[in-house]
């Protein structure tokens, strides 16, 4: 997987400080074998967002399931957006219903994607 000449600097960094990316790694990552901050979680959703991965999706819904990443849930919720498909679109109404907490940050980000797609 490689990037597009489009990325930017930030984006090409947090590609490199993501690490490694194996299915090994990931599957870890999701049985709760290694701990992560918040930015190494930004870091690697990042890296497999703009990579397109084919477990983006997976990873950034583990961590958007668990409430523990609350401060970065507004640029998680962003690489998602940038998806367009009904598993995307089903997971930010079930946040919707399911969460009580008002996040009017979040809620822009959801509304203008229910809107456009």
């Amino acid at each position: 997987m490689e990037t597009d000449n489009s990325s930017d600097a930030m984006t090409l960094a947090r590609i490199h400080w993501a690490g490694e990316i194996t299915d090994e790694r990931l599957d870890k990552i999701v049985n709760h074998q290694v701990a992560m901050t918040d930015a190494e979680v930004l870091n690697l959703l990042s890296a497999l967002s703009e990579l397109e991965h084919p477990r983006f999706k997976e990873l950034a819904f583990h961590f958007c399931s668990y409430g523990l990443f609350g401060s970065i849930l507004h640029d998680i919720f962003i690489l998602l957006a940038k998806i367009k498909g009904e598993d995307i679109e089903n997971f930010f109404i079930q946040y919707l219903i399911n969460n009580e907490i008002e996040r009017p940050d979040l809620n822009k980000i959801i509304d203008n994607y229910l809107m456009t797609n």
